[in-house]
């Protein structure tokens, strides 16, 4: 078994992976021909071979999730999803339009904790060359699980209740229901059915059902809320829409109503929500950061809205009474995310207006790259009504 200094984590159709060996294949392709009576031989060059990744990922429950409901999370990424996704290789880094292959998988019914499963990846359409270093990602994947961990944590210690009061009681039980139902809610629009989302719904309601008992157990209810937000981080396999859901929890409790800590009890009030408040807040930035840092941006206007959304995020939290060492982590993942941002402003294009006589999206496309193909990118950018007539100022990409 492979200790925890010689695994290494990684993505792949955003389903987590961990991966305890790993081989890559590539090269160029060679043409070799011989000829009679002479020594030598003439070798050709054909082009490069794509590269094929193959993955030894370990098939055990990640914390907050059961065996079972990863591995078939897993193997549904694998062999029921054709389309080609990204993948993000731990010692790589990002690859575009990968596909799994083949796999197998052998299950020791004595050891469900450690089963891996061997999967080969190939790459549609490109060489498979990865776009950016392999090291970022998978440090914000480790250092979101230890905010994570440190935000269970907080609850954990900070959080108190007694049955003495029944308003404060009250008032906790009021707290913990809107946070499921600000997860449950900021989860909507996804609008697809999938194990996912039976995982998903299944937590909430367990969670739901049982807020009364868990106020009572501080434990319990952490690891229920971190559970909750584990959950919603897996529900889709594009991280642009599960950052989305994270950028839909920011701000979570701002429009509580001011309690004035004049008795020992309103100030328990004031502490306990206080403490879920900053809980929930920055544990949707963590998993906001980790989405973020795996975003595919087009555009460097995409890249400035998610880095500004991020910054106001963070500047909240930092203000909240959050426990240090999560303040600190963020810190930390915040430089991570910020260079793997910089990283992707490099390869992003940049939008810039021109003015156009009266066309259409498809001519000024053709006009300006040489082709119509960016003609539908040309309408998603300036939201046109009527495509079949542009004029005046346009938002175009640089070339």
């Amino acid at each position: 078994m492979a200790d925890d200094q010689s695994i290494f984590e990684g993505f792949y159709k955003g389903v987590p992976i961990r991966i305890a060996s790993s081989s890559v294949e590539g090269g160029r392709r060679k043409s070799v021909k011989s000829f009679p009576n002479r020594d030598t031989e003439s070798v050709e060059d054909m082009g490069r071979i794509p590269r094929r990744y193959t993955l030894e990922i370990i098939i055990a429950g990640l914390s907050g999730s059961d065996y079972f409901a990863y591995r078939n999370q897993l193997l549904a990424a694998i062999e029921t999803d054709p389309a080609p996704g990204v993948m993000i290789h731990p010692l790589y880094g990002r690859i575009e339009n990968v596909v799994a292959s083949t796999y197998s998988i052998s299950e020791d019914f004595s050891d469900f904790g450690y089963t891996t499963v061997r999967v080969e990846f190939r790459v549609n359409g490109n060489v498979g060359i990865p776009q950016s270093s392999g090291t970022a990602i998978p440090l914000i994947s480790e250092q979101n699980t230890i905010t994570q961990s440190s935000v269970a944590r907080s609850i954990a210690s900070g959080f108190t209740i007694t049955g003495k009061n029944i308003k404060n009681i009250e008032d906790v039980v009021a707290k913990v229901t809107a946070i499921v139902s600000k997860v449950d809610n900021a989860t909507k629009f996804i609008g697809e059915v999938s194990d996912r989302i039976n995982t998903f719904n299944a937590t909430v309601g367990t969670l739901s059902g049982d807020v009364n008992g868990l106020v009572r157990n501080p434990v319990a209810l952490a690891d229920s809320i971190n559970g909750l937000f584990l959950a919603a981080g897996g529900l889709s396999s594009s991280a642009s829409t599960t950052f989305d859901i994270f950028k839909n929890l920011f701000g979570f409790g701002d429009d509580d109503n001011t309690i004035y800590p004049t008795t020992s009890s309103l100030t328990r009030r004031a502490k306990n929500r206080s403490v879920l408040n900053a809980a929930v807040g920055s544990a949707a930035l963590g998993y906001a950061y980790l989405s973020a840092s795996q975003i595919n941006y087009e555009t460097t206007e995409e890249i400035d809205k998610a880095e500004e959304s991020l910054e106001e995020q963070f500047a909240a939290v930092q203000a909240t009474d959050a426990d240090q060492d999560i303040k600190d982590n963020l810190a930390d993942m915040r430089l991570l995310v910020t260079n793997v941002l910089q990283e992707a402003r490099l390869r992003a294009s940049a939008i810039k207006t021109i003015s156009t006589r009266a066309t259409t999206a498809r001519v000024l496309a053709f006009d300006y790259y040489g082709s119509d193909e960016l003609g539908a990118t040309i309408n998603d950018i300036n939201n046109f009504a009527n495509v079949a007539f542009v004029e005046g100022d346009v938002r175009i990409l640089t070339k």
